[in-house]
């Protein structure tokens, strides 16, 4: 079977696991839709049907048909996708409920807002979602792999223009937050699927720490995870006592298993960047 037909057979699976858990008919076609699109874009129907771990294709096609649904569905299918992977170890079964619940309750917020511009969140989450490839063509991406490292940047971080592409980092930490991919996302698992992520640092945290939780990558390092969020089974978090974006010595709450330090590198940047304490862990 030809890479068109992988790629439709994501779409019609996505639909239809959107009309399953209740979806209407925009829900349905909105669904398959960014499947076949996330599909195509990941280059899965690469050759033929024979070279797709077809398991995967189904995770693919729910993680597509979760992003754009409403906040109940959305927690539902990303612990179907990810949270059943670790029910041999109670802890890890844990980890993923409590991340669960936190995006769920995160999707809830913005689905209130969204309410109130007369959107669904599946509608707001969409919106994110097209224009975050919009970003990445304007502004770039922020993976970098050097001598075999690959690293997942943050804010301010893109390769093509930084300055404007605080717009889209702020579009994409929306998603991200909620356990959404986003376009910088597609791009690793265009080009880099199944590699460890050596580094993750800020947004890229959140990055890599969603592509463990939905199978794309096997593992991460990652640092200064921004407070309100729970790493997954799999993710060694680094967290800074006076890093204001990971909640200073209140990451502990959300990721008690989680490496800390205490240094602060330049002050202007609130302890925030990425130096060699950070890496070193010390």
């Amino acid at each position: 079977m030809s890479n068109q037909y992988a790629n439709a057979a994501a779409g019609v699976h996505a639909a239809a696991t959107a009309r399953y858990h209740g979806g209407d008919f925009g829900d349905i076609v909105l669904a398959g839709g960014t499947a076949w699109a996330l599909a195509s874009a990941s280059g899965q129907g690469a050759t033929s049907i024979g070279n797709i771990d077809y398991s995967q294709l189904v995770v693919d096609a729910a993680v597509a048909s979760a992003s754009v649904k409403n906040s109940n569905v959305t927690a539902g299918l990303s612990w179907a996708a990810s949270g059943y992977q670790n029910w041999q170890s109670f802890g890890g079964f844990a980890q993923s409920v409590y991340g669960g619940a936190s995006k769920y309750y995160i999707s809830k917020g913005l689905e209130t807002a969204a309410s109130r511009a007369g959107l669904t969140l599946g509608e707001l989450n969409s919106l994110l979602y097209l224009n975050s490839f919009v970003g990445r063509g304007v502004a770039g991406s922020t993976i970098t792999e050097v001598g075999g490292s690959l690293s997942v940047e943050g804010w301010l971080s893109r390769d093509k223009r930084r300055g404007l592409g605080v717009i889209w980092d702020l579009n994409d930490t929306i998603l991200g937050y909620q356990g959404l991919l986003d376009a910088v996302g597609q791009d690793y698992i265009a080009n880099y699927r199944g590699q460890h992520i050596n580094v993750g640092h800020s947004l890229g945290s959140i990055r890599s720490n969603n592509l463990v939780n939905l199978g794309f990558a096997p593992s991460a390092s990652v640092y200064s995870m921004p407070f309100g969020n729970v790493g997954t089974p799999g993710v060694n978090i680094t967290n800074n006592n006076l890093d204001v974006v990971n909640g200073f010595f209140l990451h502990r709450l959300l990721n008690p298993g989680a490496t800390s330090i205490t240094s602060c590198n330049r002050l202007r940047y609130l302890c925030h960047s990425l130096h060699a304490e950070y890496l070193n862990g010390n």
